[in-house]
């Protein structure tokens, strides 16, 4: 299964990425996440991971699995259902002009049977 949004912000592309890629910031604007917290050492790019508490799902634990600085990252996502042998997301985004950015998130699913998951976001740019 394969979840896509997109989004454009009135926001220059650099402070869209400088929220986006705080891991543990999804908390202040994704209507999903309860809370985040890193759960490893490094907290940018290859190596960095966060543990998410999602609003009526659970824990879901994901570690970056590729990082383009100022472009895009791309997380495994572990601690889901048992029928849900992969599952991947992240987002990518790309500069419309000097105050807007389009931001696409993704997720990739691999299951045996198919499932919804409600994707609202909200990133305030600040």
């Amino acid at each position: 299964m394969h979840v896509q949004r997109i989004i454009e912000i009135d926001a220059p592309i650099a402070v869209v990425w400088r929220k986006i890629s705080n891991l543990t910031d999804i908390k202040n604007w994704s209507q999903t996440i309860n809370q985040a917290h890193y759960h490893t050492d490094v907290e940018r790019g290859l190596g960095a991971g966060r543990t998410c508490d999602v609003k009526g799902f659970g824990t879901i634990v994901e570690n970056v699995l590729e990082w383009n600085e100022n472009e895009s990252f791309k997380l495994s996502m572990e601690g889901l259902p048992a029928l849900v042998e992969d599952a991947r997301g992240g987002w990518r985004l790309e500069k419309l002009g000097a105050n807007r950015t389009r931001a696409t998130m993704t997720i990739d699913m691999r299951s045996s049977i198919f499932i919804l998951i409600p994707c609202r976001h909200q990133i305030i740019a600040n």
